[in-house]
C-alpha cells in the first residue's frame, strides 16, 4: 500500500468509485493485487483521506540527532570497534544498542570497514633480512672475541 503516490491511490479511487471497475482489472492496471486496491479503498471509506497510513515495519533505533552523536563518537574514536561504540553510546545516550546495529549504522553513515593489509614477505626480502641479522651477529661476536681475549 505505500509504494503507491498520492496520485495514483486517487486514481484507483476514482476508477473503483466513479468508473465501477472491478478490483482484479485495477490491480492489473497498476500491477498489484486485489488486496492492496482492497486496503486503499477501505482506508479511504474509513478516514476519507486519500494518502497513505502509518509507515510499516520496524522504527529505526537512533533517530537522527542520536545519529548525529554517534558519527561525533565515531570521529573522536576512528578506530574504536563496535563493541566500544555500543558502549559508548550505552553511556552517552542511555540506549542499549547491539553490535550489529552499530555496524549497520556506522556502514550507513558512510563509513567502510577495512581490514589490515598484511604484506607478505618475498624471498628477496626474507634473504636481505636474513643477511643483516646474520652481519649484525657476526660483529656481535667479533666485539665479544675481541674483548675477552
Amino acid at each position: 500500500m505505500n509504494h503507491f503516490s498520492n496520485v495514483e491511490r486517487l486514481q484507483i479511487i476514482m476508477e473503483r468509485e466513479r468508473d465501477g471497475k472491478k478490483l482484479e482489472t485495477i490491480a492489473r492496471q497498476h500491477k498489484c493485487t486485489p488486496a492492496a486496491i482492497c486496503k486503499i479503498l477501505s482506508h479511504y471509506n474509513q478516514t476519507g483521506e486519500v494518502n497513505g497510513g502509518k509507515s510499516t515495519g520496524r522504527s529505526t533505533c537512533l533517530n537522527n540527532e542520536e545519529m548525529k552523536k554517534l558519527d561525533e563518537l565515531i570521529r573522536k574514536k576512528p578506530t574504536a570497534t563496535a563493541i566500544v561504540l555500543a558502549s559508548d553510546i550505552l553511556q552517552v545516550m542511555h540506549k542499549r544498542v547491539s553490535v550489529r546495529t552499530v555496524q549497520k549504522y556506522r556502514r550507513d553513515l558512510g563509513y567502510r570497514p577495512y581490514q589490515q593489509v598484511v604484506k607478505k614477505v618475498t624471498y628477496i626480502g626474507h634473504t636481505k633480512s636474513f643477511e643483516s641479522c646474520i652481519l649484525e651477529q657476526h660483529s656481535k661476536l667479533e666485539k665479544f672475541f675481541l674483548y675477552t681475549v
